[in-house]
C-alpha cells in the first residue's frame, strides 16, 4: 500500500492524463476490503490508456517506478490489446508483445495492433 500512495503522490504519475489503478492482490484488497497483500506482494498498476502516449511518457513512468519499496508491475490496456509499459519503455520503437483478443502477437504500435511481420510468438 506504501508503494501505491508514493506511486500516487509522484509528480509524473499524479499528472498523467490516462486513468490508472491497482490491479492485482492490492486492487482486490481495495476492492474487498479483504486481506491480501503481503509484504512480498508487487504492486500491479493497470493504466486504462484510450489515447496514445509516447515511449518517452512511458520512460517517465517507468522510472518513478523503479525505486519504491515493492517491485511494480504496469500493465497498459488499449482499445485493442495490453502490453507491459516496462517493454514499451525499453524496446521502442522495435516491437513488443501484444495480448490481444484473438492471441498474442509482436507489433510496433500497440493502439493499433498490426504484426510487426507475419510470424507471430
Amino acid at each position: 500500500m506504501r508503494s501505491l500512495s508514493l506511486l500516487a503522490g509522484n509528480e509524473t504519475w499524479h499528472g498523467f492524463p490516462q486513468a490508472w489503478g491497482p490491479g492485482g492482490s492490492i486492487g482486490f484488497e481495495l476492492a474487498t476490503g479483504r486481506d491480501t497483500a503481503t509484504p512480498h506482494s508487487d504492486l500491479d498498476v493497470v493504466i486504462y490508456a484510450d489515447e496514445r502516449f509516447s515511449a518517452v511518457e512511458a520512460k517517465r513512468l517507468h522510472a518513478a517506478t523503479r525505486f519504491l519499496p515493492s517491485m511494480v508491475d504496469v500493465l497498459v490496456e488499449t482499445p485493442v490489446c495490453g502490453f507491459a509499459l516496462t517493454e514499451y519503455a525499453t524496446q521502442a520503437p522495435a516491437p513488443i508483445l501484444l495480448r490481444t483478443a484473438s492471441g498474442v502477437m509482436l507489433g510496433a504500435d500497440p493502439w493499433d495492433g498490426a504484426p510487426a511481420s507475419a510470424s507471430s510468438p
